[in-house]
Parts: structure tokens; C-alpha cells; sequence
């Protein structure tokens, strides 16, 4: 009877704990800085849902990096980074609550100083850092603009410049928040209607 009433007390303990480890692992949860990274995220409004295709150049004066095309989807309220590689990482230095993101434009700047005592012999350096970037949406077109400056020493200064274009090739409701079906053949639909 004692071994009776112990199995019983552990079976709810055993169906909270799974249960809690269900809701902290929901991917509905959304967090606007992921823990152990601080890469700036923004969240996507819905006028910017859709798959889109994307084409960036690099400015050859600023960046080495070759034009290059891809395409992606982006839904509404998920996160997305406005400074991928290879912009270097923005270290969260500015936030996503800094962001203007309207139905018509994207736009954010970051900037990160800090202090080098002997980079710039026999003196000290300013490590000046800036990421821009501005998006201007017009029905399905967006025009972006892209750029990364460091200085550190006078003449010593590195970019990165990136223009490119996105086209929305198809939109929200027929790519975000599909829910995937239990295929089923006709003989358990039969079963399941009479």
C-alpha cells in the first residue's frame, strides 16, 4: 500500500516537470536578445512579411566582398539581424528599441568607442565603430544601404558599403504560419467518419 501511494505521488510530479520543460522550450517565446549572444535582432512588423528575393553589391572602394543573391523569408514578429556577416558583430551596443521600422522604412545606427592606450605609438587610440543601415519600402521594392566605418589612428580607417534591392516574390499568408498536417490515406478518414 506505502509503494502504492509513493508511484501515485511521483506520477503528477513527473507530469509537472515535464510540463515545464514544454513551456520554457516554446518556440512561440520569441526573446529580442537570444542568451549568450549579443547580436542586436529586430523584430519583423507585418508590411515586411514575405519571401524575398535579395541582391547586394559591395562597394569596391569600401569591401573585397563579391555581389551576391539569395532569398528569404521573413514573417511578422520573427527576429532578424540588420548587420549579417560580413559586417562585424555590432557587440550590442545598440538596441533593438533604437530602430525605426515603419511600414515604409527601416532604419538604425550603432556606434561603439572605446579606449586603446598604446595602439597608435607612441599615443593612445580612439576605436570609433558605426554600423548604418536604412531600408526604404514601396509596395513589394525595398532600396538598402548598408555601411560599417572603424578608425582607430589618423589614416587608419576600414569599411564596409552594401546597397542592394529586395523584391517580394510572394506573400505572408501563403509562406508564415502553416501548420504541417499528419498525412492520412482514405482508409483512416472512413474510420474516422463513421
Amino acid at each position: 500500500m506505502l509503494a502504492r501511494t509513493a508511484l501515485v505521488a511521483l506520477i503528477p510530479a513527473a507530469i509537472l516537470s515535464m510540463t515545464a520543460a514544454c513551456a520554457s522550450a516554446d518556440s512561440s517565446a520569441r526573446s529580442t536578445q537570444p542568451s549568450g549572444t549579443t547580436t542586436v535582432t529586430v523584430v519583423v512588423p507585418p508590411a515586411w512579411a514575405g519571401v524575398w528575393d535579395v541582391h547586394e553589391q559591395f562597394a569596391s572602394a569600401c569591401s573585397a566582398d563579391p555581389p551576391r543573391s539569395y532569398r528569404v523569408t521573413l514573417c511578422a514578429g520573427d527576429m532578424f539581424q540588420p548587420f549579417p556577416a560580413p559586417f562585424p558583430d555590432d557587440q550590442g551596443w545598440c538596441s533593438p528599441q533604437s530602430a525605426v521600422f515603419t511600414d515604409s522604412t527601416f532604419e538604425m545606427h550603432c556606434s561603439d568607442y572605446s579606449i586603446c592606450e598604446y595602439c597608435c605609438f607612441p599615443n593612445a587610440g580612439t576605436l570609433v565603430r558605426k554600423w548604418d543601415t536604412k531600408w526604404s519600402r514601396s509596395g513589394d521594392d525595398v532600396t538598402t544601404t548598408t555601411t560599417f566605418t572603424s578608425s582607430l589612428c589618423p589614416g587608419q580607417t576600414t569599411c564596409i558599403s552594401m546597397t542592394g534591392t529586395r523584391t517580394r516574390v510572394w506573400p505572408e499568408s501563403s509562406v508564415c504560419g502553416l501548420v504541417p498536417t499528419r498525412p492520412m490515406t482514405w482508409g483512416h478518414l472512413k474510420i474516422l467518419y463513421r
